[in-house]
């Protein structure tokens, strides 16, 4: 490999593989929900909660209109 290439690669390795960081004490786990058994419509979407980013938007906008939809 020619130094020009081999710095090229250098290059790329420092720029993609960064070092880890910790997460955060407040970070929540992604989990999916377990379907092995029978899961209830509810049980499903509070599962939304862990399931990733998206889903978990969609879970914090299902609780923000329950909120609403129980306000007095």
């Amino acid at each position: 490999m020619s130094a020009e290439a081999s710095s090229s690669t250098s290059n790329a390795h420092a720029s993609v593989l960064m070092p880890s960081e910790d997460l955060p004490a407040d970070a929540v786990h992604i989990k999916g929900p377990d379907l092995s058994n029978p899961v209830t419509l509810d049980e499903l979407l509070k599962s939304y909660n862990t399931i990733g980013f998206q889903a978990t938007g969609l879970s914090r906008a299902i609780q923000i209109v329950e909120e609403m939809v129980s306000f007095p």
